[in-house]
């Protein structure tokens, strides 16, 4: 399912876990651990096993993943003469 849906993507961003950082509060979420850091190792595994190109987001870099994302659209727009 993943190597399907994935031949769609243009941009793969995968969250970087940090388990010192405490889960939101704004949704209810599993306080899990052991569950998280499998689940972040298992997304891991199958991006490597698929060979899908992507980018680390670490938990510090939000506006930096924004500003890749947005100059990466750009580029892409400019690449097909959108907005010419």
């Amino acid at each position: 399912m993943v190597r399907s849906h994935s031949e769609h993507y243009d941009l793969l961003l995968r969250t970087t876990l940090d388990p010192d950082l405490p889960l939101g509060r704004n949704k209810h979420r599993d306080p899990n651990l052991d569950f998280r850091a499998l689940a972040d190792r298992h997304v891991h595994q199958v991006l490597l096993d698929l060979e899908l190109p992507h980018e680390q987001l670490h938990s510090d870099g939000h506006q930096a993943a924004l500003d890749r994302t947005v100059a990466f659209a750009n580029a892409r727009l400019a690449g097909a003469g959108v907005g010419s």
